[in-house]
């Protein structure tokens, strides 16, 4: 791939072909040297890099952050929706994700490298690498642990809305990075069609497009005041990889979630 952004429209088709005829060992080492960034591409690029990615254990492992807040248990979030690490956007359009795309920042690049993940074998990897309940030693079945997951819409405005995820912990290795995203899009979907500002904008009619930034993260029971500076941290960050700029910044507070939003100077009928 030589093109700094790949075409929005075309989508990244499962691998078509198999790579060079080198020993799998070899593949391996080459795969060992690329970032996590660059083995999401490669994983749409060639079936055995795809298939390599997925089987062995060390590569799966990479493509989870690891949190160790001070009840001293460890538990994992898959990158591609831990806030602290995800790039990838999601298009919503009829009530359906239509489209998964991976922005791939590169220090050497203004503009990020944007890659059509939808049929990636890693959008079918557990939210989790094992399960929660029984890596935390009871953290979570004591409460000192929560899962919180959220939605931060990139365009046509920005604005986020952030829920517990207790179910979706509770559900462990079952659930997957591609079934959370979906269900992220649902409880979007309520918000907006309930929330007097957003409801009569038309952002959930039939035909419209609606980009948004899936996020999972674990936060400690007992910090509660800290929830909202981390959710707006999410928003704004959403905005520095995805957004626009020019634009006009809001806050609105609202239990039992955190909204932030911000509307686009240049979106036209938007006040």
């Amino acid at each position: 791939m030589t093109a700094d952004i790949l075409p929005e429209g075309v989508a990244c088709l499962p691998p078509p072909r198999t790579s060079l005829p080198l020993p799998t060992e070899l593949e391996e080492k080459i795969l060992c040297e690329l970032s996590l960034n660059d083995r999401v591409v490669a994983s749409c690029v060639c079936r055995k890099w795809a298939d390599i990615l997925v089987a062995t254990p060390n590569f799966k492992k990479s493509r989870y952050t690891y949190t160790t807040p001070s009840t001293d248990s460890n538990v994992t979030v898959h990158r591609l929706v831990a806030a602290s690490t995800g790039h990838m956007q999601c298009t919503l359009q009829n009530g359906e994700v239509k489209k998964y795309t991976f922005f791939h920042w590169r220090p050497d690049k203004a503009k990020p490298l944007k890659v059509d993940i939808t049929n990636s074998p890693f959008l079918d990897d557990p939210v989790f690498l094992t399960a929660p309940v029984e890596e935390t030693s009871g953290a979570v079945l004591l409460g000192e642990l929560r899962f919180r997951i959220g939605g931060v819409i990139c365009d046509p405005i920005l604005r986020g809305f952030f829920w517990h995820g207790d179910g979706e912990a509770s559900e462990g290795v079952d659930l997957t990075v591609r079934q959370l995203t979906q269900r992220i899009a649902k409880r979007l979907i309520m918000e907006i069609e309930t929330s007097r500002l957003l409801a009569d904008r038309g952002l959930t009619s039939e035909g419209a497009e609606l980009k948004f930034r899936p996020t999972g993260r674990w936060t400690e029971n007992a910090g509660h005041g800290m929830d909202a500076v981390r959710d707006n941290m999410s928003v704004v960050e959403t905005l520095t990889r995805f957004g626009k700029k020019n634009t006009y910044q809001g806050f609105v507070k609202s239990k039992p979630y955190q909204q932030n939003f911000q509307f686009a100077n240049n979106s036209g009928g938007w006040e």
